[in-house]
């Protein structure tokens, strides 16, 4: 229950991390410990560890609070870093995959007694989900599994085809445009005090281009410029953060605040200078962390969630996330059903929808929101 008890266990951690079916930058220590800093305030600790032999087997990285859903107040568990990681997952080893199931098995029966276990952002690869399935598909809980998001990927298996993946047209237009303009500069920080130095522009520059759309930047919210912050003091010393700027003229007109990790490029958040949008710096920046990747030979360049047109353009892969809700009560899981399914209907019409957002806003990050 406290967060200062697993620090020394970091290095157990990561390298619990290496050897677990979903292995990202989102499972290390360092990301666990960023976002509880950043959030924790709000939530209560419940991470659950597997042993053998003094060393870690498995983690349970979870958390609960006491949430009001659909007016009921409920005490709701949730992955730490739901909403903010791409991948969420339990962090058990490859090899002992009873390890897993022990974990739920504790889960169920924890103390605190859950209202609701709301695991999002699970990937398909993960055996997580049919564990899920089986842990709690008897008359005690009333569980939904569902697709949440697509994840798009390029893995870079085909040299020929991989190599001209910078060239694509509108690349290399907006690219040449902005060289024959003026000087144009890319650069990948190698500390975290010249990431920290880009970071205020960086959440500016996130903030109002996400002001002329319907969904506000996550950066109007100060904790989360925390939790950036101090992703760039612990990842940065690792050489998992990946931080790049794209330079006009000395000025930043596009960053990204990636990460570079298990022989893959991450891409994360991304931000340009809406005062040059008519010519797509984001697109100038694509276009050199390409290029990055290919001379770093890594096996992919994920794009994670979102299903936003661009990232098909590149992608030659789809992943998928899925998130899993399991319920006590059988009222509250049709309720959550009926309310999940009527989104769906929503989301079929844009106008609707783009509406839908702007109501729904004020409730982001509730469970059944």
């Amino acid at each position: 229950h406290d967060f200062a008890a697993l620090e020394p266990r970091a290095g157990q951690w990561n390298r619990l991390v290496e050897r677990a079916c979903t292995n990202t930058v989102f499972q290390t220590y360092q990301c666990h410990a960023s976002w509880w800093h950043a959030f924790g305030q709000e939530r209560r600790l419940l991470v659950l560890l597997a042993e053998a032999d003094g060393e870690l087997v498995g983690v349970a990285p979870l958390m609960y609070s006491e949430q009001r859903v659909l007016g009921l107040r409920q005490r709701v568990v949730e992955f730490i870093g739901a909403r903010s990681f791409d991948y969420c997952d339990f962090i058990v080893e490859q090899a002992r995959p009873e390890i897993l199931s022990i974990l739920l098995q504790a889960v169920a029966q924890a103390e605190l007694r859950f209202d609701q276990l709301y695991l999002r952002d699970i990937p398909d690869a993960s055996p997580t989900l049919e564990a899920l399935r089986n842990a709690f598909g008897g008359e005690r809980f009333a569980t939904d599994v569902r697709l949440l998001y697509e994840a798009p990927t390029r893995l870079f298996n085909d040299p020929v085809a991989d190599r001209q993946l910078p060239n694509k047209k509108s690349l290399k237009r907006h690219y040449n445009h902005f060289r024959n303009a003026g000087q144009l500069e890319f650069r990948n920080c190698a500390s975290a005090e010249e990431v920290l130095g880009y970071l205020d522009g960086f959440f500016e520059q996130h903030v109002r281009r996400r002001g002329v759309t319907d969904t506000p930047s996550v950066f109007e919210d100060e904790r989360t410029r925390s939790f950036f912050r101090e992703l760039a003091r612990t990842l940065a010393p690792q050489r998992w953060l990946l931080f790049s700027v794209v330079l006009f003229n000395g000025k930043p007109i596009a960053m990204h605040f990636g990460f570079e990790y298990g022989n893959r490029i991450i891409w994360y958040k991304p931000a340009f200078d809406l005062d040059y949008a008519r010519h797509s710096p984001g697109e100038v920046l694509i276009r050199y962390l390409l290029e990055y990747a290919l001379e770093r030979g890594v096996s992919e360049f994920d794009f994670t969630i979102g299903a936003e047109p661009f990232k098909y353009r590149f992608a030659n892969h789809t992943r998928a996330n899925y998130a899993a809700r399991i319920f006590r009560s059988r009222f509250q899981y049709r309720l959550t059903r009926l309310l999940l399914e009527a989104r769906v209907l929503v989301e079929r019409h844009p106008r609707l929808e783009r509406f839908a957002r702007k109501v729904m806003g004020r409730w982001r990050g509730r469970p059944w929101a």
